[in-house]
């Protein structure tokens, strides 16, 4: 897993990095549908405080502005 527990939500550094502890995705159990799921996820679990973390981070590395829509 990632860092601490800030509201429910782990601190995400890593674009694989799991949200937080309801996160199925591990390396004993990784998840089916990965890719779908930093991209628009989570589908694991419904979480608005996970899909905000996740688009900071997708905001944060991504270098090709509307690269979802391609």
């Amino acid at each position: 897993m990632s860092g601490k527990v800030k509201g429910g939500v782990l601190k995400m550094n890593r674009f694989i990095d799991a949200c937080c502890e309801e996160c199925v995705h591990s390396r004993k159990t990784p998840c089916e549908r990965f890719i779908e799921c930093r991209l628009s996820g989570p589908l694991c679990h419904d979480s608005q405080e996970c899909r905000a973390a996740r688009e900071a981070i997708i905001a944060r590395v991504s270098h090709s502005p509307g690269f979802r829509e391609q």
